[in-house]
């Protein structure tokens, strides 16, 4: 399609030299010249908005018209007043070298132009002159079609550079990430299990086992969001993937472990197809999401009834609502949010191509939705069952 700009110009002229030609040739029949500029800015429009291959028949048929036919116009044509034929064809053959996507739509494209080529130098005879001039605005067409495609083609190399750049900047950022995180948090799971082994005080030694189980749980989340930021090429099965059932059963204990601290905490009735697969880094965002939505609860909304509630189809939806505050926000809690929290899991749910939203829901209460993609198989039929039996 013609840029607007290059349309309205192109009228122009077309109706400039319609009147240059009456100026110049009082004694033509207004209403023949009427009717021709009428057909001409008809064939703008089908110049401009038409495929390429039927603006190159119409400038063929509308030249041949316009030469040929005893109506007035065929004066203007050999005196060369009718500019319309020239720019068409220019625009014409552009548009048929910019916008072809085969080569057969070319070969139909250029050939009206090779038609409108021998009309146009059988008009004014064969002489070199005649040839180039009859040819030369195709080939203005063309030669203005290849540098737009050439300044197209440097600019899509030019970004391709530059995302090639970020993507390494990117893997190196990473790799150093995970070298430094890694390096330290497995010092400290050694160390911990290390000093466990060689300590018989039962506190003692419960605690450095939860110091080691949190910092292997830190480095299986470090690296599921390391392998999600870091572009792979498509593979077979998740390695990593566990059915929403799995992800079901960890928020009902989540659940049970906030009524145990006595808060008003539901997880909504199964909905969907809990069979469905997600991989690691969306099961540990969607628990993540859970727990920071409950922590500020906590913190805004002291006392409010809160609903989880999941639903797994083309895509995994997590809402965690909380209802109005019974009391006001807890003031040592309160001073401790800043919204980081939030922010962080809105960015790991972009990097997962999903997304979060966290609003207040119109009725005094605050709503946290995550919503993030699935893979495309499904567990077994026997894990359904026997979570159901369970």
């Amino acid at each position: 399609m013609i840029p607007r700009t290059y349309l309205i110009v192109f009228a122009g002229l077309t109706v400039a030299f319609a009147v240059l030609a009456i100026l110049i040739f009082p004694d033509l029949d207004r209403v023949t010249v009427l009717v021709g500029l009428l057909v001409q800015l008809t064939g703008v429009l089908v110049v401009a908005f038409q495929r390429p291959v039927i603006g190159a028949v119409t400038v063929l048929i509308m030249t041949m018209v316009l030469s040929w036919a005893p109506t007035g116009w065929d004066l203007l044509y050999d005196h060369q007043l009718i500019i319309w034929i020239p720019v068409a064809a220019s625009l014409v053959s552009g548009r048929v070298i910019v916008e072809s996507r085969s080569r057969l739509e070319l070969i139909m494209g250029l050939a009206p132009l090779v038609g409108w080529c021998a009309v146009t130098i059988g008009n004014v005879g064969v002489t070199p002159i005649s040839v180039l001039g009859s040819v030369s605005p195709v080939l203005a067409g063309i030669c203005i079609a290849l540098v737009i495609r050439l300044r197209e083609a440097r600019k899509d190399r030019l970004a391709s550079l530059e995302q090639a750049r970020i993507a390494a900047d990117r893997e190196q950022l990473l790799a150093d990430l995970h070298d430094l995180i890694t390096h330290r948090i497995t010092r400290v799971v050694l160390k911990s299990r290390q000093l466990a082994g060689g300590t018989d005080q039962p506190p003692l030694r419960d605690g450095l086992g939860e110091i080691e189980r949190t910092a292997t749980e830190t480095l299986t989340a470090l690296r599921d969001y390391l392998t999600a930021a870091r572009p792979v090429e498509p593979s077979g099965a998740d390695q990593g993937a566990r059915p929403v059932s799995d992800l079901r059963t960890e928020l009902a204990e989540i659940v049970a472990a906030e009524r145990e601290l006595d808060r008003a905490v539901e997880l909504a009735e199964p909905s969907g197809d809990d069979r469905i697969m997600i991989n690691s880094a969306v099961h540990g965002c969607l628990v993540r999401a859970v727990r920071e939505a409950l922590t500020n609860a906590a913190k805004h909304a002291v006392g409010a009834p809160v609903e989880i509630e999941l639903r797994a189809r083309e895509v995994v939806r997590l809402s965690v609502i909380n209802g109005p505050a019974v009391e006001g926000p807890d003031a040592g809690l309160h001073r401790s949010g800043s919204g980081a929290g939030l922010r962080g899991l809105a960015s790991r749910c972009r990097l997962l191509g999903g997304s979060l939203t966290a609003e207040p829901d119109g009725r005094g209460g605050f709503a946290v939705r995550v919503e993030l993609p699935v893979t495309v198989e499904r567990a077994p039929a026997w894990i359904g069952a026997t979570e159901a039996t369970a």
